[in-house]
């Protein structure tokens, strides 16, 4: 879902399958290229600008990253020789990151300027407009993986599993295992330190971030997860979107806004 509430998603059951794009309280089917087969097309991301990034498969079963735009689709090209892409994300530059799997392995991927990147072993979640991706425990920037786990403080407790979202200010969600309780977690990471912006200068959170370290926010719930993180500061309040539960209750949606608390969504 972006900013403006549109939101993108696949229907169908058994072959093939179609994406749609909800927008105003109606929901559309998206075109489907020539070369579609039976399992038809998945949406999978939108952006601010109504881009949608999703998966067509062809006659051979093969996968295609494709994009939609003001109702057309154009094919971005056949992610190798995998089966298909498990995790899509599209910043408003027009960059899609992911991570592709098939029976026989599975590859991250960067689509840029025209071109699908392989990113090996590091299975991109999400990427910011400032092209940082997350992902699994790590983070890239600018082609630089490093762990996440080393740039949080010594002794959190906490070993991050999987990086789900950041946003452009550097802020990432992310789901933790609880070391002392043996219990789930969810975090909010804030960068900590100087902020390269590229013009020689630097600053507190703006810009591209130059990797240095991160404090850890838990969420208040155990067994909790996060899947999502909006909002910059300023005029739009950041939100974090996932789940949780306390022990005797069922689990339940959590929109986390530390401007406001936390506020259940309902049964999950």
């Amino acid at each position: 879902m972006n900013d403006s509430g549109q939101v993108t998603g696949t229907w169908g059951t058994f072959g093939p399958v179609h994406a749609f794009l909800y927008s105003n309280g109606t929901m559309t089917g998206l075109p489907a290229p020539a070369f579609t087969g039976s399992f038809g097309c998945q949406g999978r991301a939108i952006n601010n600008n109504g881009q949608i990034a999703g998966i067509c498969w062809d006659t051979g079963d093969n996968a295609h990253l494709v994009l939609w735009q003001n109702g057309t689709v154009t094919d971005l090209g056949m992610l190798g020789n995998l089966a298909s892409a498990e995790t899509l994300s599209i910043n408003n530059n027009g960059q899609i990151a992911g991570w592709a799997g098939s029976p026989n392995g599975s590859n991250g991927f960067l689509y840029s300027n025209g071109t699908i990147t392989s990113l090996g072993s590091f299975f991109a979640a999400a990427i910011n407009d400032n092209g940082v991706m997350v992902g699994g425990p790590s983070i890239d920037s600018g082609g630089t993986v490093q762990n996440l786990n080393t740039l949080i403080p010594a002794g959190s407790g906490y070993q991050i599993q999987d990086a789900t979202a950041i946003n452009d200010n550097g802020q990432i969600v992310a789901n933790a295992y609880d070391t002392p309780t043996n219990q789930g977690h969810a975090l909010l990471l804030n960068p900590v330190g100087t902020v390269s912006t590229g013009s020689g200068s630097s600053q507190t959170l703006a810009g591209h971030f130059d990797g240095t370290s991160w404090s850890v926010v838990p969420a208040p719930a155990l067994n909790s997860s996060l899947r999502g993180v909006a909002g910059a500061g300023g005029a739009v309040p950041l939100q974090c979107v996932g789940r949780g539960h306390r022990p005797g209750s069922p689990h339940r949606r959590v929109l986390r806004a530390p401007h406001r608390g936390d506020r259940a969504l309902g049964r999950h």
